[in-house]
């Protein structure tokens, strides 16, 4: 249920009370304080999160931010190339001057 907030927190605009929750997830993941009698995809405590919040800051335009996770993501899923295209566009976006709002 706190991934399914998360993701809703996200999705409705809402990226800096997402970015806390997925990494509540995360440090429930290191502590395992979840409950073992329901199944989990356990990437919800780990690479699902990171993308998560790379997004978040992706939305945000705080790349460099949104690097480090996608970095991490990729880290934990080294298969998927997403991760590092999206941290390229990430580093690329960082060079280019500031574009008021």
């Amino acid at each position: 249920l706190e991934w399914l907030r998360a993701r809703k927190l996200m999705s409705d605009g809402q990226f800096e009370k997402a970015i806390m929750a997925f990494h509540g997830l995360i440090e429930r993941g290191k502590t395992r304080d979840y409950d073992n009698s329901m199944a989990h995809d356990f990437k919800l405590f780990g690479v699902f999160s990171y993308d998560c919040i790379a997004t978040c800051h992706f939305r945000l335009r705080q790349y460099p931010e949104s690097r480090e996770y996608y970095d991490l993501a990729a880290q934990h899923d080294p298969d998927r190339l997403e991760y590092r295209v999206k941290r390229a566009l990430c580093e690329r976006l960082e060079r280019r001057p500031a574009v008021p709002r």
